[in-house]
C-alpha cells in the first residue's frame, strides 16, 4: 500500500494537470484580453481523518481566476466536499467525478475575480473520506466574468 504522502503528491499533480487543461475551456479570454497565464499554486498537504483543511495561497500577480481541486478516497466517497472558500469567498463547484466502485472522488471549484494578496483557502468535507488532499491555483489574464 502506498503512503499517504505519495498519494497526496500524485493527487495534487493530477489536479494541477486537470485544472490547467480545463482553464482553456472554462475561462477563454476574448481577443481584447491578455493571455491566460499560470500565477501560483499551493496545497493542503495529505489529510487522513480531518474534515477540513486550511492553508495560505499567495498569488504572485493579481489573480483573475482561482481553481481549487480536491481528490479523496474512502468508504462511500460520493460527493464529499461540502464547501470551499478562497479568502472567505465561497467558490462554485464546476466538476464532480466519483467512482463508487473504487470509492474515489475528484472535484474542481472555481472563483472569478478572487481577492488579491495572500488568502486563506478552506476546504470542508464529509467524514466519509479517509485519505484526501486539495490544491489551489491562480491565473492572470482570464475573462473575469466567466471564470
Amino acid at each position: 500500500m502506498r503512503s499517504t504522502k505519495h498519494f497526496a503528491r500524485k493527487l495534487v499533480s493530477f489536479l494541477l494537470m486537470v485544472s490547467i487543461s480545463l482553464v482553456g475551456i472554462l475561462v477563454t479570454p476574448p481577443a481584447a484580453h491578455a493571455a491566460i497565464a499560470f500565477d501560483a499554486e499551493s496545497n493542503s498537504g495529505a489529510k487522513t481523518t480531518e474534515t477540513s483543511a486550511s492553508w495560505t495561497h499567495t498569488p504572485v500577480g493579481t489573480p483573475a481566476g482561482a481553481l481549487v481541486g480536491f481528490g479523496g478516497q474512502g468508504a462511500d466517497a460520493g460527493r464529499p466536499v461540502l464547501t470551499v472558500t478562497y479568502g472567505g469567498v465561497s467558490m462554485a463547484q464546476v466538476i464532480v467525478k466519483d467512482d463508487t466502485v473504487e470509492n474515489i472522488a475528484v472535484e474542481l471549484w472555481a472563483l472569478a475575480n478572487p481577492p488579491s494578496g495572500a488568502q486563506t483557502v478552506v476546504v470542508t468535507i464529509t467524514s466519509a473520506i479517509t485519505r484526501w488532499a486539495a490544491g489551489a491555483v491562480t491565473y492572470t489574464g482570464s475573462d473575469t466574468t466567466t471564470a
